[in-house]
């Protein structure tokens, strides 16, 4: 006889985001809701967008690559990340421009160390992309799902058709935040209320 496993919430934001959408997808019964923050499912893709996403992953991957290299591959990634977010670049072509007290910046300051190690994912979903092995497609769940995010980011990392489709889901919605990437850190009482009229 089967163990029976009692449900649970799944509350992820950014990659836990988009690895709960695989996880929720072929695990369906264990999920009782699901809350995704900021990353949800992005198909429909403009140049823009594609542009933007293609810059800054390559970018980490390839620091990813380099943290890899006998030696001094350590320095020389977390050299190379850096230098995305502590000079122009990240202003000028970061999908998040105008935060500057969350992200790596601020999980320095807590004394959270940012690595190029960290960047190994970016590395596998390129390369699931080049390869095709569909590892890198996660499908709308089906679930209660609840979808928060920034709007204020040089791109989103939905599509219009991800909103519409929890529009006309039962159980699921998605909430707009006056904010970036980070919103949970931006207002922290907002997403609690929303996880709370959700039922988490």
């Amino acid at each position: 006889m089967a163990e029976k496993r009692e449900q649970f919430s799944l509350i992820a934001h950014d990659w836990g985001a988009f690895m709960s959408l695989s996880y929720a997808a072929a695990h369906p019964a264990r999920i009782a809701r699901l809350a995704l923050f900021d990353v949800g499912l992005l198909k429909d893709i403009s140049f823009k967008q594609g542009i933007v996403i293609a810059f800054y992953q390559l970018w980490f991957a390839f620091a990813f690559l380099l943290s890899c290299i006998p030696l001094l591959g350590t320095f020389l990634g977390d050299l190379f990340l850096a230098l995305f977010f502590y000079s122009p670049i990240n202003r000028l072509f970061g999908p998040c421009p105008y935060e500057r007290k969350t992200g790596a910046g601020a999980a320095a300051k807590e004394g959270c160390r940012v690595s190029s190690r960290m960047c190994y994912l970016y590395f596998r979903m390129w390369l699931s992309f080049i390869l095709r092995d569909g590892a890198a497609a996660p499908r709308f769940p089906s679930v209660p799902t609840k979808f928060l995010y920034g709007s204020k980011k040089r791109i989103m990392f939905h599509d219009e058709r991800f909103l519409n489709k929890l529009a006309n889901t039962k159980g699921c919605s998605s909430v707009a935040f006056d904010h970036g990437h980070w919103l949970q850190l931006n207002d922290t009482e907002g997403v609690l209320r929303e996880l709370a009229a959700f039922g988490i």
